[in-house]
């Protein structure tokens, strides 16, 4: 009876986690889960010609989606790092361990992002507020970047003034969002699956 309370309180748990917004949240970014998925359709290909075609086209993908996760989300943050740099070099002896906090402090977003989501996604509630404090943080970093892109699309439309400042505010929204997760997950996504791929390839004969 006491077993059979235990599993029925265990499997309420995991229905509450997976009902819950952060858990698909962090499934989006788990790189657990985006191996179990790539490899799902991957084993299930069994010519040698289709896999070489596919593992082509993603490692395009990876190397494009490669490319917008550094000039859109990493790129910024770490121009913010320089920043505060610059700021607290008066007030810090140590100038080799300033660098190297401001270079953690630079990529930990990324970090949490991509290697504690497994905890966050399964109940560990602290890792759960850390990467959703360190997501604010990456898109404060990524704002001014995505703002000006979005300006710079408004403004080919239409000519500068007070809609367009409005405009370029509203278009920025997706593109935040774009530059803070969406990308990064594309390129985890692209690059697991050229991965399993490469590995496909050497298991048909």
């Amino acid at each position: 009876m006491r077993h059979q309370n235990s599993m029925q309180r265990q499997k309420a748990a995991l229905v509450h986690r997976r009902t819950s917004t952060s858990f698909w949240i962090w499934s989006m970014s788990d790189l657990g889960a985006l191996y179990r998925i790539a490899d799902l359709w991957i084993s299930t290909l069994t010519d040698r010609g289709t896999v070489a075609f596919y593992a082509g086209g993603m490692a395009l993908l990876s190397l494009g989606s490669g490319y917008l996760t550094w000039g859109l989300d990493i790129h910024p943050s770490l121009i913010f790092g320089q920043h505060l740099a610059v700021q607290l070099s008066n007030d810090w002896a140590n100038q080799r361990i300033l660098s190297v906090v401001v270079l953690l402090f630079s990529i930990m977003p990324n970090l949490m992002e991509l290697f504690a989501v497994g905890l966050a996604s399964h109940g560990n509630v602290i890792v759960d507020i850390a990467i959703k404090a360190t997501l604010l943080f990456d898109a404060a970093t990524d704002s001014p970047m995505a703002y000006t892109i979005a300006k710079a699309m408004v403004l080919y439309f239409l000519p500068e003034g007070a809609a367009t400042r409005v405009l370029s505010g509203l278009v920025a929204v997706p593109l935040l969002a774009l530059s803070t997760i969406v990308v990064e997950i594309l390129f985890l996504s692209f690059l697991v699956a050229t991965g399993l791929l490469i590995r496909q390839s050497f298991r048909i004969r």
